[in-house]
């Protein structure tokens, strides 16, 4: 059998930082039912791309506990260092 992982957490972020520049200095520009329409989207069209190979989906989450830290020990270490230089509101993100 064949499966197409599709990392929510990576489509969510994808989706919101598109439209990074809608954001406003008290939040967002736009609501959590476009945010939600917008992955919704991708996942669908990513499902109806690729369904031929991958018939078979499963959609990955993470939670604060990631495994690849346990394996690959540099996994995200820059990413916080990242987030401190954009700017951008991160708690508003999340």
């Amino acid at each position: 059998m064949s499966y197409m992982l599709i990392d929510l957490n990576q489509v969510l972020i994808s989706n919101l930082m598109q439209n990074v520049k809608h954001m406003t200095k008290d939040g967002f520009g736009f609501s959590e039912d476009l945010v939600r329409h917008m992955a919704i989207n991708t996942i669908r069209a990513n499902v109806k791309q690729f369904k031929s190979n991958y018939p078979n989906v499963i959609l990955c989450c993470d939670n604060k506990k990631y495994w690849r830290k346990e394996y690959f020990p540099f996994y995200k270490s820059q990413r916080k260092v990242d987030r401190e230089a954009s700017g951008l509101d991160w708690s508003t993100i999340f």
